[in-house]
């Protein structure tokens, strides 16, 4: 099929699947199988209390689809003003088995306007997988992930109503204590570079897979059915942000700490913005 009859054929399925949508409210995952005569629909609809990109989560498609999408409502929030002018949305992503897509957002009575550009995110990486497609590669190294399951697990658990030393600070990272001369944050930046570089994504995928790790939010059979630039994005969306685990726990730190634990972060490349400010450290006696 060329590509530009596979986009035209993709557009108007948007079109028809957008309209449907509009008139049911019915949130559905679909497969569509062309033939010389026309082309047949399946879906699944999906219920109030998962995702509709849970439907397509570890599903391979049969080989007789030619195409796979999802048809969605939703609400848009302006940057400006955020839920206070949030409007109904209709959302409609088309992913083609040859490798084209089409996507199309608008107002549930208005037409939709097709979106330009490469479409990621969860809706396009489960499409692709669906068909067995590469998803986006993974940007950047796991350094920032294990800085978040550190931070959060700091903020979170433990036990510790307020952290006064550097070890109790380290027993918490996921990667496991860093050995050496000294067994502070200096030594943990080190650590923290060496743990990403010796296992990059496609590594902690694996040992997700095998079952050998935990990664929270994503099982052994996902782990599997993904690929290393879904596992990365989705493994980093399952955390809570560093700068949002660590202003909840900057209360909890001396002001020694926590400006320690801000230049640890932001040497391996994390900003945090505000920083806590460094304590003041007087000369000497007078």
């Amino acid at each position: 099929m060329r590509s530009t009859t596979t986009a035209r054929l993709l557009r108007r399925l948007a079109d028809l699947l957008g309209r449907a949508v509009s008139d049911t409210g019915v949130d559905a995952a679909v497969g569509i199988e062309l033939g010389p005569d026309g082309f047949e629909v399946h879906l699944r609809p999906a219920d109030a209390h998962r995702p509709v990109t849970d439907l397509l989560r570890g599903f391979d498609a049969p080989a007789s689809w030619d195409v796979v999408g999802v048809m969605a409502t939703g609400m848009a929030y302006p940057l400006e003003t955020g839920r206070l002018a949030a409007e109904p949305v209709v959302v409609v992503h088309l992913q083609a088995r040859v490798g084209q897509s089409c996507s199309l957002v608008g107002p549930p009575a208005g037409p939709l306007r097709r979106r330009h550009g490469a479409v990621g995110g969860r809706v396009a990486d489960v499409c692709r997988r669906s068909l067995g497609l590469p998803t986006d590669p993974p940007r950047g190294t796991p350094l920032p992930w294990w800085a978040a399951r550190w931070l959060d697990d700091l903020a979170t658990g433990g036990g510790i109503e307020r952290y006064r030393t550097e070890a109790e600070l380290l027993a918490h990272f996921p990667g496991g204590r860093p050995f050496g001369p000294t067994q502070d944050l200096e030594a943990l930046v080190a650590h923290g570079q060496l743990l990403a570089a010796s296992f990059p994504w496609p590594a902690l995928r694996r040992a997700a897979a095998a079952g050998a790790m935990g990664v929270p939010g994503i099982d052994a059979g996902d782990a599997a059915w993904m690929d290393d630039g879904m596992f990365a994005r989705w493994a980093a969306g399952a955390i809570t942000p560093c700068a949002e685990s660590l202003a909840e726990l900057l209360p909890r730190l001396t002001p020694r700490l926590g400006c320690g634990l801000s230049t640890t972060l932001q040497r391996w490349g994390i900003p945090i913005d505000p920083s806590p400010a460094a304590p003041h450290q007087p000369d000497g006696p007078p």
